[in-house]
């Protein structure tokens, strides 16, 4: 048993291996203060980009994608989810958020179960 438990905590931290149906990462704004990324979402799986924003630090947004995904942008409230923005079915989106409250707010993008979706996505604040 104690082998069989070793072997399922080495699978879980294996270099290179993605368990999680969700890539998520901070996003790096860098000095220009901008951020861009291309990205393929596997069907079913979201990609999640967060950053800490300081009230009405805006950011300038847009995302175009080769199939309808669902969107969301929020912060959380302990457990709770707060949605600033949420689609169910969009290809693209250009906006500007401007935060209310010093939060680390998430951009989420999540591919359907049937395919795969490219995403092309530039932000700036």
């Amino acid at each position: 048993m104690p082998r069989l438990l070793l072997c399922l905590i080495c699978l879980c931290f294996w270099p290179g291996k993605n368990f999680a149906s969700t890539e998520g990462a901070r996003i790096d704004w860098g000095q220009a203060q901008r951020f861009e990324l291309q990205r393929r979402i596997e069907a079913g799986q979201s990609l999640t980009l967060c950053s800490p924003l300081a009230v009405r630090q805006s950011v300038d947004w847009q995302f175009v994608a080769s199939a309808p995904l669902a969107f969301s942008l929020y912060h959380r409230i302990g457990k709770q989810a707060q949605y600033a923005e949420r689609r169910s079915r969009t290809k693209s989106l250009t906006a500007r958020f401007e935060p209310v409250d010093a939060q680390t707010y998430c951009w989420n993008w999540t591919a359907p179960k049937g395919a795969a979706v490219q995403i092309q996505l530039l932000m700036r604040y």
